[in-house]
Formats: structure tokens, sequence, C-alpha cells
């Protein structure tokens, strides 16, 4: 549902839910409001007959005792079935606002002439010589209800308009049945008509700003559950991620920062048994619940790789991947840059696989860099003997850094519209007095930040690896 020409995307169902509690909270306050109305009208009425010594007859006197009561049973409804109230649909809780605004009104026709009376009273001795009809005071209890009821219950214009027109049919009814002139008058019709005429107007004049105001607290409500759904997605997308290594023969740590509430990078790690490890990072394209999907699939193919071939190299493991992808994902049109690195420890070589993915960056000890370009075609798009790929080889020393990272550090954007890139992010790892991995990777990380001004258009992540002279068992 379209509600009111706005942008809400609310079917009616979905509408009507929302609606509901607010209705139910309204009901009670607008039960409340009418117990006093009828309290205070009925209590005013023998106020004024005690103050101007009118003597009420037995009957009359038993019929505004009731309308007390009335009033009471009205006052405290809400109170005495509120769990009942909770189980009332739409119109269930519409046709009972309806029906309180009715009988509201019926109860007031006896007494009606007497209120007419101390009135006309009070005007005589202010030296206005007018007499008021029982059809002034009628006038005046019903509009001040359907007026609350139009202020508080929110309905639209059909719903508001039948308890008016019932109200108004059994008031002429009873008029009918009088028959006394005071009461008989074509222009008292009128009159009564016209008392509905503001609760109309204000049922008019908020329809559209109850709809709007419902359908965007029920957008924000599902945008608020849809918010804590990917706060949990999240926690367990990066779960998956591997715990960094402080100790031991290499050395990693990265920072992962996704643009939205989950991303599309992953990064995983393998220990070898003679004390090499294996880094795989992998940048799903697009970012989002998708990319996070297909990066959880991932991760399930890089366990079952890790388990039947514990000794698959960088090359083995990329082409492993592509063929995963090309198989389940490129339907979807989902595809992948990825790089995987081995560093072997015994040897102190470092084997790089790039599948299309942004040069990893090898500092050596001097300041050096070593890029590692892409030597193999995006995952995913093409399959068997036409996926061509190769290893880099290269030896690495215990002073190295290698530096892997995704295209949201690269992409970072400044006030100017100029992106880092890989020349400045280059500078970056240059520049860095820092050694450790995780010292060095915050470092950065915080470089790409202040680039962008901290607004990131695209997941980022940085991992920092080195080689170390450790064995082993120390870690």
């Amino acid at each position: 549902m379209n509600t009111s020409g706005t942008t809400w995307d609310l079917t009616r169902g979905e509408f009507d839910a929302a609606r509901l509690p607010l209705l139910r909270r309204r009901f009670a306050t607008f039960a409340r409001i009418v117990g006093m109305l009828v309290i205070v009208k009925t209590a005013l009425v023998a106020v004024l007959a005690n103050i101007n010594q009118l003597e009420l007859s037995a009957p009359l006197q038993i019929v505004f005792v009731g309308k007390i009561l009335l009033g009471l049973a009205i006052l405290t409804l809400p109170f005495l079935f509120k769990r009942r109230l909770h189980q009332l649909n739409q119109r269930q809780i519409l046709l009972r606002a309806g029906v309180l605004i009715v009988l509201a009104v019926i109860t007031q026709v006896a007494g009606a002439d007497i209120l007419g009376q101390l009135i006309t009273d009070v005007l005589t001795r202010a030296g206005i010589d007018h007499t008021v009809s029982p059809v002034g005071p009628l006038m005046l209890i019903l509009g001040l209800i359907y007026t609350a009821a139009a202020l508080t219950v929110p309905w639209h214009l059909r719903e508001a308009l039948w308890p008016l027109l019932a109200a108004l049919g059994i008031l002429v009814i009873a008029m009918l049945i009088d028959r006394r002139d005071q009461w008989l008058r074509p222009a008292h019709l009128y009159y009564l008509a016209i008392a509905g005429a503001p609760g109309l107007l204000i049922s008019w004049l908020r329809s559209s700003q109850i709809r709007d105001r419902i359908a965007l607290r029920a957008l924000t409500g599902r945008y608020q559950s849809i918010y804590t759904d990917l706060e949990a997605a999240r926690r367990i997308h990066e779960a998956l991620f591997p715990a960094e290594i402080s100790s031991g023969p290499v050395q990693f740590a990265y920072r992962y920062r996704p643009a939205r509430e989950i991303g599309g990078d992953f990064l995983a790690a393998i220990k070898n048994d003679n004390g090499g490890l294996t880094l795989a990072l992998i940048d799903v394209t697009g970012h989002g619940v998708a990319a996070a999907l297909a990066v959880n699939r991932l991760h399930g193919e890089i366990k079952r790789v890790t388990a039947e071939h514990p000794d698959a190299g960088p090359r083995e493991f990329i082409i492993a991947l592509n063929h995963y992808m090309f198989l389940t994902l490129s339907d979807e049109y989902l595809y992948a840059t990825g790089v995987v690195v081995h560093f072997d420890a015994e040897k102190k070589l470092l084997r790089v696989c790039n599948a299309g993915h942004p040069a990893p960056l090898l500092r050596r000890a001097n300041g050096a860099i070593h890029k590692f370009d892409a030597n193999a075609a995006m995952l995913g798009i093409l399959d068997g003997d036409a996926f061509i790929t190769t290893e880099h080889t290269l030896p690495i020393d215990t002073d190295d850094r290698l530096l892997l990272y995704t295209d949201g550090a690269v992409e970072a954007m400044n006030g100017q519209e100029q992106i880092l890139g890989i020349a400045g992010l280059t500078r970056r790892l240059q520049e860095s007095a820092n050694t450790e991995p995780s010292a060095l990777a915050r470092e950065i990380e915080a470089g790409v930040q202040a680039y962008s001004d901290g607004g990131l258009l695209d997941d980022t992540l940085i991992a920092i690896a080195r080689l170390t002279d450790e064995k082993p068992g120390n870690s």
C-alpha cells in the first residue's frame, strides 16, 4: 500500500498490523476520556440543579446515578479488560469505539431538557432572553465526545463516519418519539449535524498524517529488525576470520572494516606442519549480504580443499576456488578476486598466486617494494583449460613485511575526489617505522581512514605478514 502518495512501501496487511497496537492504546485512552466526560457532565447538571433549587424527580435521580455509574464503568473498562483488549483485532476495536460514542450520546438524552432549562435560567439572570432547547446540550456532548474520538483514535474518514451517523440517527428517533416543540424543529437536525463537523474535519486532516506516521513507525521497526539481524550476521561472518598469529615462524595480523554492516572480504589462514603458513584473501564483487553469503560458501570450500589436499600450494588453491565459484556462484553473477600466499619457513620462500586481485606489496629491509601482479583471471569467469595461472616465487628474509589488502584500501577517496591508489598505499608502507604486524596493520588502516575522512566506499581488509627466526615449537 502506498500511503497518501508517500514513498512508504507497506501492504494493507502490514499497515493494519502496525496500526493495531496503536489502536489498542488509543482506544483505552479514549474510553477514559468518554468516562470522564459522562461523569463531569452529569455531576455538573446535578450541581446546577441544586444551586437553582430545581427539584429532580425520583426517576431522574436514578437516571443521574446510573450515568455516574456508567461513566465510572467506561473509565475503568481499559483496566478491567486489559488482557481482553490486547486480544481484539482492528475491526473489533473500531466497532467498540463507535459503540462507545453512540452509547455515551444516548445516555445524555435523558436530562438534556433539564440542562437546557438550567442554562436558560443562567442566561436569564445574565440579562439574556434566550431559551436553550435540549438539543443544545446534546450538540455539546456529541461534539465533545466525537472530537475527542477524532483526536485520539487513529482511524480514517470512512471509519469515523458511521459512529456519527449512528448517533445522529438515534437522536433524531428520540426527537420524533418525544414530539415536543422544543425538540422537533427542522433547525435542530442541522445543529446536530454540524456538531460532528469538527470531529469529521479533524479525522480527515489527520488521516494522511496518521497513515504516514504509522507507516514510518512500521518501517523503522522493520529497519531495526533487519539491522539487528545484520549485526548478528556480522558477528557470525567475522567469526569465520582466523585468529592473528603473534608468535612462531610466520606471524600475521589484519584489520577489517566492511563498508556496510556486513561485507564480502575474507581472510583464511592455514598452518602447515613444517611451520609454514598459507594465507588466502578473497574479495567478492560488491558488498553487503549477497557478498557475505558468497564468502560463507567460499569459507566452506577452503576448509574442504585444506582437508583433502593439506599440501596444496597457492596455485592449487586458486584453481579449486575458481572452479567452485564457476560452478556455484557465477550463475548469480557473483565473482571474486583472490590472492593466496604461502610462507615456506624452512626454505625462506614466498609463493604467491594472484587471481585478478590488487598486487600484494613486499617491503624489503632496505625499503624496496616488490609487487605481485595478477597472474590469473578473476575467480568464476573462466574454468578448465581456459583458466590459466602460475605462481610467483621469491626468497624472503625476516626483515621483510608482506602487505595484503582489498581494493577498498586503494580506492579510498579524499575530499578532492582523489583516490589513494597503490602508490599512496605503497608510500605509507615504506614510510612506516613499525615492524610488528599488528602495529603496522593498525597504522596503515589509520592512514587509509584519515585519507578518506573516515568514509570508505568499499569493504577494506588489510593484512600484514612476516617471517621470523622462531621455530615451530615456539608457536
